[in-house]
């Protein structure tokens, strides 16, 4: 948290007439250090599980949170729902899931793909689903794909879906994933309404 605090300080002291621009450019910097922070707190949680600190939020909130920390390509379509959904959950928490989930589905996308989320409610359950039309994941990966360490990427370290798993299964919820290889994916949460 003192590294996020001292570069946006120094960077807004340099240049304390930026445009706004260039100061919700600073603004970004500090959330994407923000999320930074806590993801690397989620992948110690991973090993040090950490109850949730469960209170009534918002998917809008989430979701915008979500986005903004994130860096889109400008050719990839993110299609976000239009409704807000209240969800009983660790807001902090959820973003990193949704943050890894979306993500992820950008990378498969690779040029122009579309990631869609989609949210709906039972009376007793939240239901949500981050689809792409990417790539797709391959049969034999799907049954190893929560699992610890395991990835696809060069450079991954395997713990982003294994920690996500374990914040959703924390909240009593759960997480799927159906994939077709060529066709895309979809990850499906399913939460407790309360």
């Amino acid at each position: 948290m003192l590294f996020r605090s001292n570069t946006a300080e120094i960077l807004k002291l340099k240049n304390p007439d930026a445009d706004e621009k260039t100061k919700e450019n600073y603004e970004r910097i500090e959330q994407a250090a923000t999320k930074m922070s806590e993801q690397i707190r989620d992948v110690l949680n991973f090993v040090r599980t950490s109850e949730p600190i469960m209170e009534k939020t918002s998917i809008l909130s989430i979701r915008q949170d979500t986005i903004n920390g994130l860096s889109i390509p400008t050719n990839s379509k993110i299609i976000l729902p239009d409704q807000d959904i209240e969800v009983h959950g660790d807001a902090k928490q959820l973003e990193t899931v949704f943050s890894n989930l979306i993500l992820n589905a950008v990378q498969a996308t690779e040029d122009g793909g579309k990631v869609m989320v989609q949210v709906t409610q039972t009376d007793s359950h939240t239901i949500i689903d981050v689809v792409d039309n990417g790539h797709g994941i391959e049969k034999q990966n799907l049954v190893k794909i929560f699992d610890p360490l395991f990835t696809t990427k060069r450079g991954g370290t395997g713990l982003g879906l294994s920690s996500c798993k374990g914040i959703i299964e924390n909240h009593g919820g759960s997480i799927e994933c159906s994939s077709i290889a060529g066709k895309g994916t979809v990850f499906t949460i399913t939460l407790p309404r309360y």
